[in-house]
């Protein structure tokens, strides 16, 4: 059997350290002292100081940048980039939505999440510097290619300009079937055909629709409006100017008929 000694540090970590080894030590006759003194042993293990109150990290590699600050980190395993294998989907999208500290740009202190004001140096950054982007949601390419509609997505669009025509209709303002056909076919580019009338509740996507295409006519009636005939005066000017080319003419062929008397 042994006299084992784990020498610590200090003081202060004796019976944090002998809580550590009594729960993982099983007991086979050795003999287990935990001190910061020299004793007689047939062992000595030696341990660093545990219980320490303060750390310096140096980051070089820019990992505070990148995952925030180490007592941050809630998760075993640190999310990396595709070595060829197919990453878990869970750490990309934790690493989008993780609010991570960002530098100051004058002193260099790597501020908390969502702190405007440098703590450090009291720097104000500029306009347009430290936005937080909202990098949760995914946003799709549009295609250059025609979308094709499917009968169930015209169904349902006429179904709802049915439902507004009928709402229409109880307020006392009727609109026309013509209305609905052609509102289909600014949408779709097809008059609408095999469809049934059931109506159905609006959509915001519909209702934006409606309302685009209202404020479109509005404009065009007001830019209408603007254009205004000409006024009697400028009719009789334009008469006036008219007449006088006539008049020009007919005198220019009446010289060329006397001269040819002449000749």
């Amino acid at each position: 059997m042994f006299r084992v000694l784990f020498k610590t540090a200090c003081k202060d970590d004796i019976e944090h350290v002998r809580d550590i080894i009594m729960n993982l030590h099983q007991d086979n006759g050795d003999t287990i002292i935990v001190s910061d003194n020299d004793l007689p042993a047939d062992i000595v293990i030696n341990v660093p100081k545990v219980q320490k109150k303060a750390a310096i990290i140096l980051d070089h590699s820019g990992s505070v940048h990148r995952l925030g600050y180490p007592d941050d980190i809630e998760y075993d395993e640190l999310p990396s980039k595709n070595d060829g294998m197919k990453s878990s989907s869970s750490y990309r999208e934790q690493e989008k939505r993780e609010k991570l500290p960002k530098e100051c740009s004058s002193c260099h202190y790597m501020k908390p999440a969502g702190v405007y004001v440098c703590p450090k140096c009291g720097f104000k950054p500029l306009v347009g510097e430290n936005i937080d982007v909202d990098t949760s949601r995914t946003i799709q390419k549009l295609s250059k290619k025609e979308r094709i509609y499917t009968q169930a997505e015209k169904q349902s669009f006429y179904s709802q300009l049915k439902y507004y025509q009928n709402q229409r209709a109880s307020q006392g303002k009727t609109i026309s079937d013509g209305w609905v056909s052609n509102t289909f076919k600014d949408k779709f580019d097809v008059w609408p055909r095999g469809l049934h009338d059931t109506p159905q509740e609006m959509t915001p996507e519909v209702s934006n629709f409606i309302k685009h295409k209202q404020i479109a006519f509005a404009k065009s009636r007001k830019k209408a409006e603007q254009v205004q005939p000409p006024s009697n005066e400028q009719q009789e000017m334009r008469l006036e100017v008219a007449h006088q080319k006539v008049r020009d003419i007919r005198e220019k062929l009446g010289r060329s008929s006397h001269q040819g008397d002449r000749l």
